[in-house]
């Protein structure tokens, strides 16, 4: 199952638009380093890389309806962190969801705001993803606004700072 989620993270996480809101985020994922997992409890889980590094922790919430995650580059240090919950019986990313560069600086974060009409379906969640991408000294390099909902594409909205 992990590696599944490793690539539902991945393909949330490629997702990008025209705009170019996700270019500074730079997810390792080469072959000689998706190997070897291991599970430690049923609430918590780890992956490690092949050289013996962790690679990530999920963290599956005591109603199992979502998990946290935090993903590590080679060198030990954050590239990813987040959380995946449930809205009407789907899973989407919640909250906030913080890139760091291999030095362990942020680099991005997104804020994932939701809205659905009561008791429609999970195909119905709009979704609008703030996101701030930062300079090394941590001054504001990017940030916008990007709409969308569960099964459509991306749509710049709203005020961008460049």
């Amino acid at each position: 199952m992990s590696i599944l989620l490793y690539i539902i993270i991945l393909t949330l996480l490629s997702s990008s638009c025209s705009d170019g809101a996700n270019d500074q985020i730079e997810v390792q994922n080469n072959e000689e380093t998706d190997v070897s997992e291991s599970l430690e409890s049923d609430s918590l889980e780890k992956s490690y890389y092949s050289s013996g590094e962790l690679k990530q922790i999920i963290e599956y919430n005591d109603e199992g309806s979502g998990f946290e995650y935090t993903m590590y580059h080679k060198n030990g240090n954050r590239q990813l962190t987040g959380e995946q919950g449930r809205i009407s019986g789907c899973g989407i990313p919640v909250g906030d969801e913080l890139h760091f560069d291999t030095s362990g600086t942020l680099i991005q974060k997104i804020t994932y705001d939701h809205f659905i009409e009561e008791h429609e379906s999970c195909h119905q969640i709009g979704t609008v993803k703030s996101f701030t991408n930062y300079y090394q000294n941590g001054s504001i390099k990017k940030s916008g606004k990007i709409e969308t909902c569960y099964e459509c594409e991306e749509c710049p909205c709203g005020k961008w700072l460049f």
